[in-house]
């Protein structure tokens, strides 16, 4: 432990232009008490929904964390870690064995079936009167339909009884038990000699997503008795272990901005999110059954550009494309369909825009229901000096103080060969700071300033070609001395 603290404290100096920080807790307009139990080195909690509505930064750099002596500790917002993980499942499918007269090939063999209503095969047979059987079985069918992923292998159990087998089998695949396609050529094989024992019932599959496959062997080849198919079927998950936020705003008609002016086929509605999370899902329904609509989400994006013949410098408003599709809300009888969520890229702004082609909404459609969802940054902060600690946000002139986390527990780890787990933080009611006192916003640089400033440079840069014209001086200088120098030792000798 005093290892880590060591690296800690070694850490924790080169933070020191972050730390010596002048901010006060009355510097920002609303501060929530942290509960941080245990003694942890370091505590992470997801980022409070309050805080979202209240920061004032778009990268949340305007918020601090103050120890119980008032001093900032270092802390760091982390993106939620996603795991992904694979679960192997056996399901057992139903074989159908396809039996033949005697003389008989297995491709003169015709097809009798009954399907249920959802696909499954209820029987299935190569004559309306032989009978269901293994003895005679020319080919199997099995039935894949319930299985949701494709099946990664098929795992065979048979019944014959020689002590040497080796069988060929062809495998083949449908969606209609018409029309059959190769999918691959594999033996299994059950083998025992002194003692020693050899099994390979296991036919690979290359990850078709087919109703039904069929196996099948070479003419004049052994039939083999199959007594039972397992599919292994590979599914694949991700879970991701933070918040997962929900905000639900009103969407109203507006006139098209000034970015849009020029597109007057469209209609525009604006949603004022309130907060600068990172959205990235959009919940939006439409108020009406059997209604569909072309739709596109935007948002506002600021960009520098030249303008006035490339003269002058100023900043631009412009619209950018988050998602574009179809909103839609079909009723029958039976069911409601609807949209799906929309999903893009998470995207920190306050306002979103919803353009829709004006002939394609309703008349008197002027508002829309719409909630905005993102994941939970993790806020990670060090556990500097006397507890309790205060999460203090919200203030425009207050820039982010960056720490490194990532770096810190690779340190540590390549040092001390400890990991830094952190430990569990929650928070209590955020409270509005009556006390509020914003730090002074620098004044805006005037012409006399620039031109100051310009004159400075230009002095400095003068003089920096003088000392350079010096040195040139003096260096060629130098030179025509030592040769004069070697001449006159050359002359003495």
């Amino acid at each position: 432990m005093k290892a880590i603290n060591a690296g800690l404290l070694l850490w924790l100096y080169s933070f020191g232009a972050a730390a010596a920080d002048t901010l006060k807790p009355y510097n920002f307009m609303y501060t929530m008490p942290l509960v941080t139990p245990g003694n942890h080195p370091v505590y992470q909690l997801p980022l409070p929904k309050e805080v979202y509505r209240g920061i004032q930064a778009r990268d949340a750099g305007d918020l601090r964390i103050f120890n119980a002596d008032g001093t900032i500790v270092p802390y760091a917002l982390r993106k939620p870690q996603t795991k992904r993980y694979t679960k192997i499942k056996t399901v057992s499918l139903p074989v159908f064995p396809i039996v033949r007269k005697p003389g008989r090939r297995a491709g003169d063999l015709t097809l009798f079936f009954h399907r249920n209503n959802r696909g499954t095969l209820a029987w299935i047979n190569s004559s309306k009167h032989e009978r269901t059987g293994n003895h005679n079985a020319a080919m199997y069918v099995i039935d894949a339909s319930r299985l949701r992923r494709p099946a990664r292998l098929l795992q065979i159990d048979w019944s014959n009884n020689d002590q040497a087998q080796v069988f060929d089998i062809i495998v083949e695949y449908s969606n209609d038990l018409k029309t059959w396609r190769h999918a691959g050529r594999d033996s299994l094989a059950r083998l025992s000699h002194k003692g020693h024992r050899l099994v390979r019932n296991r036919l690979y599959l290359p990850g078709y997503k087919a109703k039904y496959f069929r196996l099948r062997w070479p003419e004049g080849q052994p039939a083999i008795h199959i007594v039972s198919v397992n599919a292994q079927v590979v599914n694949h998950y991700q879970s991701t272990n933070t918040k997962r936020y929900w905000h639900e705003v009103k969407m109203r008609r507006v006139q098209p901005p000034v970015a849009a002016q020029q597109q007057k086929a469209y209609v525009y509605f604006k949603a004022d999110l309130g907060t600068l999370a990172p959205v990235d899902t959009l919940q939006l329904q439409l108020p009406d059954d059997n209604m569909a609509l072309s739709a596109t989400v935007l948002f506002p994006r600021s960009a520098w550009s030249l303008i006035r013949n490339h003269k002058k410098i100023e900043q631009q408003t412009k619209l950018e494309q988050l998602w574009q599709g179809s909103l839609y809300r079909i009723r029958s009888a039976r069911l409601t369909l609807s949209n799906r969520d929309i999903k893009f890229r998470p995207t920190v702004t306050r306002q979103l825009y919803l353009r829709v082609p004006s002939d394609q909404l309703p008349p008197g459609l002027s508002t829309l229901t719409v909630k905005a969802s993102w994941i939970a940054q993790h806020l990670l902060f060090i556990a500097q000096g006397r507890k309790p600690y205060t999460l203090a946000y919200g203030s425009p002139q207050i820039q982010h103080a960056k720490f490194d986390f990532d770096s810190l527990n690779k340190l540590i780890e390549s040092v001390h060969g400890k990991k830094l787990v952190p430990g569990t933080a929650s928070y209590q009611a955020a409270v509005r700071n009556t006390k509020y006192k914003p730090v002074a916003k620098k004044p805006a640089q005037t012409d006399t300033g620039r031109k100051r400033n310009w004159l400075l440079w230009t002095i400095l840069a003068s003089a920096v070609l003088l000392l350079g014209l010096m040195a040139y001086g003096v260096s060629k200088q130098l030179g025509s001395m030592q040769k004069d120098d070697k001449q006159a030792d050359d002359r003495s000798e």
